[in-house]
């Protein structure tokens, strides 16, 4: 195996934006999406994205046997668009399809300036997916220059429901800064927060 994974910005201008990505836009789930290394790191607006345009699910994202996540930062290309973010993220965009899950198992989490974990759908009739973490230790913390906050989030901006997030850690490890968020709920709605003991 590989001793670390790193998801590095974008070109010059903003695009193309360098991911590890999935898609599918017809009726068949989209693939999965599988990391098993020491480290990964996703940085400078890089993305690890799987998402459906159409009637099936999105793939599922798996990160496992992993020592440390790190997803920090934007793009210094283009760091006024969203776009710019490093993310994590299982989508759904316009379809009638859920959003993956994203599972993650590791030591150690970190997210920052507006680095997150994203699993949401837009416009349709999708579920968010579920997000499930199991770490012993989390930080969360900083934003990014249009303000967007690092943090962990399932949502709907459609019919369909969020997913639930669910945090385990095994220790007192866990540190949320003043700007970070965790959120799961329906339609535009980011003030409910979940975390597991």
């Amino acid at each position: 195996g590989t001793d670390a994974v790193r998801i590095q910005g974008t070109a010059p201008g903003g695009t193309p934006r360098t991911q590890i990505r999935t898609e599918s836009s017809g009726g068949g789930q989209g693939s999965a999406i599988h990391v098993s290394a020491p480290l990964l790191h996703v940085r400078g607006g890089g993305g690890l994205v799987s998402t459906t345009s159409g009637e099936a699910p999105a793939g599922n994202i798996v990160i496992q046997d992993t020592d440390r996540v790190k997803i920090t930062g934007f793009s210094a290309s283009a760091p006024g668009s969203t776009e710019s973010l490093s993310v994590i993220a299982a989508l759904a965009l316009g379809s009638n399809g859920d959003a993956g899950t994203i599972q993650l198992t590791a030591d150690d989490l970190r997210l920052r300036n507006g680095g997150s974990i994203v699993s949401l759908t837009f416009l349709g009739s999708g579920d968010g997916g579920n997000i499930n973490i199991d770490v012993p230790s989390i930080r969360v913390q900083g934003i990014s220059p249009r303000t967007s906050v690092a943090g962990i989030s399932s949502a709907s901006f459609g019919e369909g429901n969020a997913g639930t997030i669910d945090i385990q850690t095994r220790s007192s490890g866990q540190r949320w800064g003043t700007s970070g968020f965790l959120s799961a709920c329906p339609g535009k709605c980011w003030g409910h927060q979940y975390c597991g003991d």
